[in-house]
Protein backbone atom coordinates (compact mmCIF):
# COMPACT_ATOMS: atom_id res chain seq x y z
CA UNK A 1 0.00 0.00 0.00
CA UNK A 2 1.22 3.33 -0.78
CA UNK A 3 0.49 6.58 0.87
CA UNK A 4 -1.95 9.35 -0.85
CA UNK A 5 0.28 12.64 -1.00
CA UNK A 6 -2.04 14.55 1.39
CA UNK A 7 -1.52 12.00 3.89
CA UNK A 8 2.42 11.74 3.25
CA UNK A 9 2.11 15.37 3.87
CA UNK A 10 1.32 14.79 6.79
CA UNK A 11 3.47 11.77 7.85
CA UNK A 12 6.19 14.08 7.36
CA UNK A 13 5.54 16.46 9.61
CA UNK A 14 5.19 13.75 11.61
CA UNK A 15 8.76 12.04 11.00
CA UNK A 16 11.11 14.65 10.17
CA UNK A 17 13.36 16.51 12.86
CA UNK A 18 12.63 20.11 11.68
CA UNK A 19 16.04 21.30 12.97
CA UNK A 20 18.24 18.70 11.01
CA UNK A 21 15.94 17.37 8.44
CA UNK A 22 16.80 13.77 9.65
CA UNK A 23 14.02 11.15 10.33
CA UNK A 24 13.49 11.25 13.76
CA UNK A 25 10.38 9.56 14.79
CA UNK A 26 8.28 6.68 14.16
CA UNK A 27 4.67 7.70 14.82
CA UNK A 28 3.14 4.46 13.98
CA UNK A 29 2.95 0.77 12.21
CA UNK A 30 -0.12 -0.19 10.64
CA UNK A 31 -0.81 -3.07 7.54
CA UNK A 32 -3.28 -1.00 6.31
CA UNK A 33 -5.27 2.14 6.43
CA UNK A 34 -4.50 3.71 10.31
CA UNK A 35 -7.62 5.28 9.43
CA UNK A 36 -10.24 2.46 9.58
CA UNK A 37 -8.15 0.88 12.94
CA UNK A 38 -10.44 1.12 15.52
CA UNK A 39 -7.59 -0.70 17.68
CA UNK A 40 -4.58 0.94 18.85
CA UNK A 41 -1.63 -0.76 20.64
CA UNK A 42 0.97 1.16 22.18
CA UNK A 43 4.26 0.84 24.18
CA UNK A 44 6.53 3.08 25.77
CA UNK A 45 8.47 4.19 23.10
CA UNK A 46 9.55 2.90 19.32
CA UNK A 47 12.56 0.18 20.14
CA UNK A 48 13.97 0.25 16.10
CA UNK A 49 16.89 2.48 15.25
CA UNK A 50 15.88 4.32 12.04
CA UNK A 51 18.90 4.18 10.09
CA UNK A 52 17.85 2.52 7.32
CA UNK A 53 15.16 4.56 6.76
CA UNK A 54 17.15 7.87 6.30
CA UNK A 55 18.06 7.21 2.78
CA UNK A 56 14.17 6.70 1.73
CA UNK A 57 11.70 9.37 3.03
CA UNK A 58 8.84 8.02 0.65
CA UNK A 59 9.85 4.43 0.93
CA UNK A 60 9.74 4.88 4.65
CA UNK A 61 6.13 6.59 4.75
CA UNK A 62 5.11 3.70 2.51
CA UNK A 63 6.13 1.19 5.66
CA UNK A 64 4.11 2.52 8.04
CA UNK A 65 1.22 1.38 6.26
CA UNK A 66 2.21 -2.12 4.67
CA UNK A 67 3.75 -4.50 7.39
CA UNK A 68 5.60 -6.38 4.47
CA UNK A 69 6.98 -3.69 3.26
CA UNK A 70 8.12 -2.76 6.59
CA UNK A 71 9.69 -6.15 7.48
CA UNK A 72 11.62 -5.71 4.49
CA UNK A 73 12.76 -2.47 4.75
CA UNK A 74 13.78 -3.37 8.63
CA UNK A 75 15.16 -6.57 8.43
CA UNK A 76 18.32 -6.08 9.78
CA UNK A 77 16.58 -4.42 12.77
CA UNK A 78 13.68 -6.67 13.65
CA UNK A 79 16.61 -9.28 14.02
CA UNK A 80 16.90 -7.91 17.06
CA UNK A 81 14.11 -6.77 18.48
CA UNK A 82 12.61 -7.63 22.22
CA UNK A 83 10.53 -10.21 23.00
CA UNK A 84 7.98 -7.63 23.71
CA UNK A 85 8.03 -6.15 20.48
CA UNK A 86 7.93 -9.66 18.69
CA UNK A 87 4.92 -10.36 20.93
CA UNK A 88 2.90 -7.12 19.77
CA UNK A 89 3.58 -8.07 16.27
CA UNK A 90 1.79 -11.26 17.47
CA UNK A 91 -1.16 -9.71 19.09
CA UNK A 92 -1.76 -7.69 15.90
CA UNK A 93 -1.40 -10.83 13.41
CA UNK A 94 -4.03 -12.63 15.92
CA UNK A 95 -6.35 -9.70 15.47
CA UNK A 96 -5.92 -9.63 12.07
CA UNK A 97 -6.58 -13.06 11.49
CA UNK A 98 -9.08 -13.76 13.81
CA UNK A 99 -11.01 -10.51 14.12
CA UNK A 100 -9.74 -8.98 10.78
CA UNK A 101 -8.84 -6.15 12.62
CA UNK A 102 -5.87 -4.17 11.67
CA UNK A 103 -4.55 -3.02 14.72
CA UNK A 104 -2.00 0.15 14.84
CA UNK A 105 1.00 0.28 16.80
CA UNK A 106 2.09 3.14 18.26
CA UNK A 107 4.04 4.78 21.10
CA UNK A 108 3.23 7.39 23.91
CA UNK A 109 6.11 9.25 22.61
CA UNK A 110 6.82 8.55 18.94
CA UNK A 111 10.91 9.28 19.48
CA UNK A 112 13.28 7.04 17.47
CA UNK A 113 16.80 7.04 19.22
CA UNK A 114 20.05 5.06 19.12
CA UNK A 115 19.65 3.67 22.66
CA UNK A 116 16.91 3.35 25.69
CA UNK A 117 20.22 5.06 28.09
CA UNK A 118 20.06 8.13 24.96
CA UNK A 119 16.14 8.22 24.99
CA UNK A 120 16.33 8.37 29.11
CA UNK A 121 18.91 11.00 28.72
CA UNK A 122 16.38 12.83 26.78
CA UNK A 123 14.05 12.89 29.02
CA UNK A 124 15.50 14.00 31.82
CA UNK A 125 16.54 16.83 30.17
CA UNK A 126 13.45 17.79 28.47
CA UNK A 127 15.09 17.95 24.92
CA UNK A 128 12.57 19.43 22.62
CA UNK A 129 12.72 15.92 20.62
CA UNK A 130 11.83 14.24 23.41
CA UNK A 131 8.62 16.85 23.56
CA UNK A 132 7.79 16.59 20.65
CA UNK A 133 7.95 12.76 20.63
CA UNK A 134 4.97 12.88 23.17
CA UNK A 135 3.37 15.89 21.08
CA UNK A 136 3.13 13.77 18.05
CA UNK A 137 1.45 10.66 19.58
CA UNK A 138 -1.41 12.88 21.15
CA UNK A 139 -1.78 14.10 16.52
CA UNK A 140 -1.68 10.48 16.00
CA UNK A 141 -4.61 9.64 18.04
CA UNK A 142 -6.46 12.91 17.60
CA UNK A 143 -5.93 11.82 13.50
CA UNK A 144 -7.30 8.96 13.71
CA UNK A 145 -9.17 8.41 16.64
CA UNK A 146 -9.20 4.85 17.50
CA UNK A 147 -11.88 3.58 19.80
CA UNK A 148 -9.78 1.56 21.71
CA UNK A 149 -6.43 2.08 23.18
CA UNK A 150 -4.49 -0.92 24.55
CA UNK A 151 -1.77 0.10 26.51
CA UNK A 152 1.02 -2.85 25.98
CA UNK A 153 2.67 -3.04 29.74
CA UNK A 154 3.79 -0.85 32.63
CA UNK A 155 6.32 1.56 30.87
CA UNK A 156 3.52 2.56 28.50
CA UNK A 157 1.05 2.72 31.12
CA UNK A 158 2.95 4.56 33.40
CA UNK A 159 4.19 6.99 30.62
CA UNK A 160 0.61 7.40 29.43
CA UNK A 161 -0.58 8.43 32.72
CA UNK A 162 2.75 11.03 33.21
CA UNK A 163 1.47 12.38 30.46
CA UNK A 164 -2.22 12.06 29.79
CA UNK A 165 -3.97 11.19 33.76
CA UNK A 166 -5.13 14.37 34.19
CA UNK A 167 -7.40 14.78 31.34
CA UNK A 168 -8.97 10.98 31.98
CA UNK A 169 -12.20 10.34 33.35
CA UNK A 170 -12.47 9.11 37.13
CA UNK A 171 -8.39 9.11 37.38
CA UNK A 172 -7.49 10.55 40.28
CA UNK A 173 -3.68 10.62 40.56
CA UNK A 174 -4.22 6.90 41.49
CA UNK A 175 -0.46 5.58 42.11
CA UNK A 176 1.77 4.61 38.61
CA UNK A 177 4.15 2.24 40.89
Amino acid sequence: MTVSMGFYKVIKQWVIDSETGNITFQPFQADGNPYKSKVFLVGASPELNLDSAEKNLKLYADSLVDGKLFQETFAQELQGASREYKGCLNFISWMKEHYNENVVLTNVNCLSTESAQMFKQMKKHEHPLYKRGLQIFEEVLNEFAPEIVILQGSSAYKAFIEQFGDRLDGFEGQSTN
